[in-house]
């Protein structure tokens, strides 16, 4: 069983590592997509891959819902799944929900910056 001092440690080295991926995937499809893009899909896998869930009901401990989910769902079904999922799902959703934030107030902003030139 993990000491509280090592799940800390071990969920700082989880985000930490997960960032540094994200970082370099960034920087490695920086040519083949405009930045928009990039940031999008940099914020939808950080969703995916740090959004916490419980890995049982009666648990206080956390774990990353992406794997939580995967081995609800092959060790006992998709029924147990369904929680980790949905909060899954709702990271997902808030990640889109401000990508497209972002997409509207750069099209207002650039739109407003053109018609007054």
């Amino acid at each position: 069983m993990l000491s509280p001092d090592s799940y800390h440690t071990a969920w700082l080295a989880y985000g930490l590592a997960t960032l540094a991926a994200l970082v370099i995937l960034y920087l490695w499809v920086g040519p083949r997509m405009s930045r928009g893009w990039r940031l999008a899909l940099g914020l939808l896998l950080a969703a995916l891959a740090l959004t916490p869930a419980h890995p049982a009901p009666d648990v206080d401990t956390w774990a990353p819902a992406i794997f939580v989910t995967f081995f609800e769902l092959l060790t006992s079904g998709a029924e147990a799944a369904a929680r980790p999922l949905r909060s899954l799902l709702i990271a997902v959703g808030m990640a889109l929900a401000l990508c497209l934030l972002g997409w509207v107030a750069s099209r207002l902003f650039l739109d407003s910056t053109r018609t007054s030139e």
